[in-house]
């Protein structure tokens, strides 16, 4: 344990403990820590406490300084910030660039590259949450996932002493900073609440609604000395500050929406520990609460690594390979502090040279070029690992390359992306899982002479006057849809695909809990829960938009895809690469059924109702009792339920059944 001086906060230190240790358990799937995530919450807050006092500390010694040294102040707070966070990062780094060489297929190792780069740069925070769609990969299949937390306070440590020079630069009094950091906290707070409802992604991630929290700190650095807290009111202010945290999490989950005003259950919490100031307490001056705090940053770094890899290796839900991965988080937590975290501190705090810095900016741009380097050639996917990992991992990027280019675009262009001729053949419209297979669809036609007609768009089903909090623009493109398609010749079939029952009742589950799920459709307002109301007036909604089209034109149900219940290509090349085995998934026939019940049913009374006809999946998909993940020992899905190229190949008799003979072909199948 470090030497503490004087001025040495026993009490965040032991706040340290604290937010580590929830953080980890929650990670590790600890049971009774379901809002551990709430840790980086308390991080924000002693962050912010912490830099208040050392920037108000520097401008008040700066009043009469001019702006040459005010400047190199600023240089040295950045600096003194590098010197605590940056080398035990880019040793992380460096070593899961190791590690990743001899055990990430090509691409998961580029994806690691590519979060590397934007980890060591501090941009990591804007990288998920620009990835964050309905394709990509889980999020906590991420191993540098954790780092978008120091991108956030990074980001804050660039632009906090700039605004409070500059305000106190004018008006040369501590009262006009108070006045400031009360208006940030109170508008970030705002936006963080607003955000958090209509796009919770980018209020997680993002320092805009992050900044309340490290502000919130700020304040009770102003207020810590204010003279108003008896020894006696400081010990119930403690305890109430810790009932809050411990009752935070047991009380979230991932299923609240975070942070909004729910993150002021932990941020208060810590605010009061911290204006408590007790030196003491059995909460936090105790010595293992110390020597975790000490640790806590490099733990931090360590923990979620070990904790993907325990997923990668399928070991996540035994208890002995849990209890064995923290341990080991320890272990290179400590070594990381001891070895890495310290020495380097004390080397750039002692001599704090520009060479000394030098040689840490160098060796950060050295790692990240090492990153770039695995990104650009794709993760080095050649005679690296075994060819069957490479081949079957690949399969993860083996779906249309126009994606990006046509999902959701008819809402935004005056023509919806063609696949094939010059002559239209079929229309498909819907939701991801259309997007999977329209390329199967052309494929289907003769498409030297006749192209297919995309209308896609993420978690947009094919209901009008819905609403859906993942695509804001969905009612408008289906309005342009229905347009749109009202040009094309009555002849041309319409082919709707969706992952219907994923509306109401949630991610491959089945629908015996609905009043647990909180969906992301709804047609007045946002509901908290599946009702009977809603579930009628989604009935009639889906029946009544197919009415609607067959009043046009031959229309074409597609009953829905099997859902696989972990990633298809990771889990098998990962079952490969780690335990030697080759792993299928699939799922019983029945418990298809049973998921998708209520949506056989819709389709069934589009059918009777407006004439609609159906297309089945299920004999190309699923044989044996079985729908299987694989086909001829390579994976037909990019992830859970999205079926690839090869999958969407295995459905081309299927839509070559629409085609009138005119249309038909025997395309070869690529």
């Amino acid at each position: 344990m470090s030497p503490k001086n004087a001025s040495f906060r026993l009490d965040i230190n032991g706040l340290r403990a604290w937010a580590v240790g929830s953080v980890v358990l929650y990670h590790f799937g600890i049971p009774g820590f379901s809002g551990g995530f709430l840790g980086v919450d308390v991080f924000f807050v002693i962050s912010g406490f912490l830099m208040t006092g050392i920037v108000v500390k520097g401008l008040t010694n700066l009043k009469d300084a001019n702006w040459k040294k005010q400047i190199r102040w600023i240089i040295d707070f950045y600096l003194a910030r590098a010197a605590r966070i940056v080398p035990a990062l880019v040793v992380l780094i460096a070593v899961l660039c190791v590690f990743g060489w001899f055990f990430f297929p090509a691409p998961d190792f580029k994806n690691f590259a590519r979060h590397a780069v934007a980890s060591i740069f501090f941009l990591s925070n804007i990288r998920f949450w620009s990835e964050a769609g309905y394709f990509d990969t889980a999020s906590h299949e991420k191993i540098l996932l954790h780092t978008w937390s120091l991108s956030a306070e990074w980001q804050f440590y660039i632009a906090y002493p700039i605004v409070l020079l500059v305000i106190y630069r004018v008006f040369r009094t501590q009262r006009m900073l108070l006045a400031a950091m009360l208006f940030g906290f109170a508008a970030s707070l705002a936006l963080s609440a607003y955000l958090t409802e209509k796009s919770p992604v980018a209020a997680f991630f993002l320092l805009p609604t992050r900044a309340w929290e490290m502000l919130a700190g700020g304040l009770v650095y102003f207020y810590k000395d204010a003279g108003i807290l008896t020894p006696r009111i400081r010990n119930i202010a403690e305890k109430i500050g810790f009932t809050l945290i411990l009752s935070g999490l047991f009380w979230f989950s991932t299923d609240d929406a975070w942070p909004g005003w729910r993150a002021l259950v932990p941020v208060c919490g810590a605010a009061l520990v911290m204006l408590a100031n007790r030196s003491d307490s059995i909460f936090t001056a105790s010595r293992p609460a110390q020597w975790l705090g000490d640790t806590s940053y490099s733990i931090y770094l360590w923990h979620w690594p070990i904790a993907v890899i325990l997923l990668y290796g399928g070991w996540s839900r035994n208890w002995a390979y849990i209890a064995i991965a923290i341990v080991i988080t320890l272990l290179l937590g400590v070594a990381s502090y001891y070895l890495v975290e310290t020495p380097a501190r004390q080397l750039l705090s002692k001599n704090r040279s520009y060479i000394n810095f030098g040689g840490l900016i160098a060796t950060s741009l050295l790692v990240s070029a090492g990153s770039y380097l695995i990104y650009h050639t794709g993760g080095f996917p050649n005679n690296r690992l075994p060819n069957q990992v490479e081949a079957i991992a690949s399969e993860v990027t083996n779906r249309n390359p126009r994606v990006a280019e046509c999902f959701g675009q008819a809402g935004k262009y005056t023509a919806a992306c063609k696949y094939g001729g010059a002559e239209p053949g079929a229309i498909v419209l819907g939701d991801s899982h259309a997007a999977s297979v329209v390329r199967a669809v052309e494929r289907s036609l003769d498409n030297a002479k006749y192209h297919v007609v995309d209308f896609t768009m993420s978690a947009c089903p094919t209901v009008l006057g819905i609403q859906s909090k993942k695509s804001r623009r969905c009612p408008v493109f289906l309005q342009e849809a229905v347009d749109r398609i009202t040009l094309y010749s009555s002849s041309v079939p319409l082919i709707i695909i969706n992952r219907t029952s994923y509306y109401f009742s949630g991610p491959n589950s089945v629908p015996t809990e609905q009043s647990q799920f909180a969906p992301d459709i709804y047609f007045i307002k946002p509901i908290k829960s599946v009702t009977a109301d809603f579930m009628n007036k989604f009935s009639d909604q889906f029946v009544s938009t197919v009415c609607k089209f067959t009043a046009q034109r031959p229309v074409y149900l597609v009953r829905p895809f099997p859902e696989m219940p972990n990633h298809v290509a990771n889990s098998m090349a990962r079952g490969l690469m780690f335990n030697h085995r080759f792993k299928q998934l699939s799922i019983p026939l029945e418990s298809y059924h049973e998921r998708n019940a209520v949506t056989l049913k819709l389709q069934d009374r589009a059918v009777t109702e407006c004439g609609a006809k159906i297309l089945d999946p299920i004999p190309y998909l699923c044989h044996d009792g079985r729908c299987w993940g694989d086909h001829d020992g390579l994976p037909v899905y990019f992830d859970e339920d999205h079926l690839n190229e090869r999958g969407g190949n295995l459905l081309i008799p299927m839509f070559q059944k629409i085609a009138e003979p005119a249309f038909s072909t025997s395309p070869t199948v690529r």
